[in-house]
């Protein structure tokens, strides 16, 4: 095993690369015993932490030896993170679950593992002297001589591999990332000299050196005598901009960077902080440098990505984009990046949009059963299906398509969901084709029909059910617990291909769904959908006959906008439902707004605010019927800022109870 693991890691340092060592179905707690024993960095599968913090928390780290564990769900989002912290010339150990062969796995692994495990061996005939299969049992030795050889630890103050050429490094790599980032940094340098105001925009895939210019930006600053902070979601994340400046970086945490009085702001891992506070750095700086990643590894999605720039264009801010492409920590044909790559589909984006054959026959035949009669939309004619997920994930060419049009249009779209989309209880994936090509894509999920002994219990806020949202969200908005007895399907993501659009691909789709979910999945009592509110996206689904039941009160942080829910009733079981939860928003918005149509009808008055008084019910959702009492009531309605929410609220629901008595 020493033997393979030291020859895997010398040939990943003579093309500085990195080397996988993988482990099949460790005994429990070997693998963390083993690292704490070698004082080596250890992340398992289960952990106290927050999923989101310890994503962050690795930012801008660099192992030169790491041992992950993951678990039956592999975190893929965990993964592709903690990969980027691997120097070149280091090793990844990973640990893994299930057998290393697909046929001779069980048939119980899902979808994404049983793809994970033939991605795997297909990487130790393409790397075969730096991807290792270890499949003896761990020995005290075994990290024995590469523990002597290598500083090991988060944070390491030695030299990264990425930072100085070794002796056998082939000098083109080397000297075309370093050209690149000269380049970029005398861009970056010209731009701050010639414009009084604006902001500068560093994106690229993991490893190309965005840190390493931001530190080197830093450092111009400095010798300028131009003031500057940094701030980023964790202070670790200075770690790695500090070691390639030359200048003393002071960090702020980002709630006070907008006060720093600094005249320039650099901000590291951008789509780690929330776009409203993206946006506010421009209010207080002369100049803002943005830097991130755009893959949506960082358990933010792609907000930044997709929604930033639109944001800069709406404030005319002038802005200069950096897009550094060379390998920096590591060279090209690197292992542990092409098995992220071809895991998460990252990589060149023009794959995704591959034409592929039309359907064939096996294809067509799996097909056929979903065929849309009431449309007249035939499946298996080149038009809308229903894909098999077994078969999908054994369909690169398709999987790439489809995952991939998802992941360049929404702004939620991480690396978790890939895994959700294949193996995900309860999710239909549709597609619409052309001459073999994805147009359209939709992912509906069947939800409802939950045991009444729940029911009161959810219209009451007491319990929350995972994967029922449009149910649990109906029954509360219109206070009736029988919504939660329906079968619903939520439509959780519909993309169109960017030259496709307008031209009704995306209502055609989803009408096909609707019908043909009528006819083979329950049927549903309902179809709706949640998402970020948006006017565009608002008045698509109003075209196709959806109302609007519910506005949340909190805006998301990734996108500045309260998440707004629409329905559409497929039959009298749910009309009256659905008209009860439409009538009580939209009664509650016209007080909010002071509409001058807001009504002084107390229909639903009562039921409401017994609920609010119980702490069942919020202030927004319940509005309309607290300002009719407190015409008649004196009721502190009006939230003071001196006041915390919660106890305003608490103080409010007093002075209710007392009105009503």
């Amino acid at each position: 095993m020493l033997t393979q693991l030291t020859g895997a890691t010398t040939a990943a340092a003579r093309d500085r690369h990195r080397a996988l060592i993988l482990l099949t179905s460790p005994p429990e707690g070997a693998l963390s015993d083993f690292a704490a024993s070698h004082q080596l960095p250890f992340i398992g599968a289960a952990h106290a932490a927050d999923r989101a913090d310890r994503i962050t928390e690795v930012l801008g780290s660099e192992f030169d030896i790491l041992i992950h564990e993951t678990h039956d769900h592999i975190d893929a989002g965990l993964l592709a993170a903690l990969t980027g912290t691997i120097k070149a010339g280091g090793v990844l150990v990973l640990g893994l679950p299930f057998p290393h062969s697909v046929k001779t796995s069980t048939s119980s692994l899902n979808h994404f593992n049983r793809r994970f495990i033939r991605l795997l061996s297909e990487m130790t005939l393409r790397f075969p002297d730096k991807v290792q299969w270890l499949r003896q049992p761990l020995s005290p030795d075994l990290f024995a001589e590469l523990s002597t050889q290598k500083s090991i630890g988060m944070g390491s103050d030695t030299i990264s591999p990425a930072q100085a050429p070794p002796a056998n490094c082939p000098a083109l790599s080397w000297t075309t990332a370093h050209q690149e980032q000269d380049a970029l940094l005398k861009s970056a340098c010209d731009y701050l000299n010639n414009h009084a105001q604006g902001c500068i925009t560093i994106t690229g895939r993991r490893g190309r050196g965005k840190s390493a210019l931001l530190g080197h930006i830093a450092g111009w600053l400095d010798k300028q005598d131009i003031t500057f902070a940094v701030t980023a979601a964790r202070r670790s994340a200075l770690t790695s901009l500090q070691r390639h400046s030359s200048a003393h970086c002071d960090f702020l945490a980002p709630a006070g960077a907008q006060g720093s009085g600094c005249q320039v702001l650099l901000v590291d891992e951008a789509s780690s902080l929330p776009l409203s506070m993206l946006e506010g750095f421009l209010d207080t700086h002369q100049h803002v440098i943005y830097c991130s990643t755009v893959e949506g590894y960082e358990n933010a999605g792609r907000a930044f990505a997709l929604r930033f720039g639109q944001i800069l264009k709406k404030r005319y801010v002038h802005n200069l984009t950096l897009q550094p492409d060379t390998p920096w920590r590591w060279d090209a044909g690197d292992p542990l990046e092409y098995l992220i790559d071809t895991l998460l589909m990252g990589g060149n984006s023009k794959d995704a949009r591959t034409p592929r054959p039309p359907a064939t026959e096996h294809t067509a035949v799996a097909c056929q059963e979903h065929s849309d009669a009431h449309t007249g939309l035939s499946p298996c004619g080149g038009s809308i299906r229903l894909l098999d997920r077994a078969a999908l994930a054994l369909d690169e060419p398709l999987l790439r398509q489809v995952y991939g049009l998802l992941r360049d249009t929404h702004y939620q779209t991480s690396a978790t969901d890939l895994s959700h989309m294949l193996d995900a209880p309860d999710l239909q994936l549709w597609v619409l084709e052309e001459s073999g090509q994805v147009k359209a894509a939709l992912m509906l999920v069947l939800e409802g029909d939950i045991d009444t002994c729940l029911h009161e219990a959810i219209v009451s806020k007491q319990r929350r059910l995972p994967h029922q949202l449009l149910p649990q969200l109906l029954a509360q908005s219109a206070n009736e617990a029988r919504a939660l007895a329906a079968k619903y399907g939520r439509v959780i993501r519909i993309a169109v291909v960017d030259p496709d659009r307008r031209r009704g691909l995306g209502s055609r789709l989803l009408r096909a769904v609707e019908c043909a979910t009528m006819t083979h999945g329950g049927p549903a009592s309902g179809f709706g959908a949640s998402f970020a509110s948006d006017p565009v996206s608002l008045a698509f689904w109003l075209r196709n006959g959806y109302t609007q039941f519910h506005t949340g009160f909190k805006s998301n942080p990734r996108t500045g906008k309260p998440a707004i829910a629409v329905i559409k009733s497929q039959g009298p079981a749910l009309d009256s439902v659905v008209q009860s939860a439409v009538s009580i928003h939209d009664d509650n918005l016209r007080w909010i707004h002071d509409d001058p149509q807001k009504t002084d009808s107390q229909l639903q008055d009562a039921a409401l605010l017994q609920r609010f008084i119980k702490g069942q019910r919020s202030v927004h959702d319940t509005f309309a019927a607290l300002s009719r009492l407190a015409s008649q009531h004196q009721l502190p309605l009006q939230h003071k800022p001196d006041i915390a929410r919660r106890r305003y609220e608490a103080i409010l629901r007093k002075a209710v109870t007392a009105a009503l008595e």
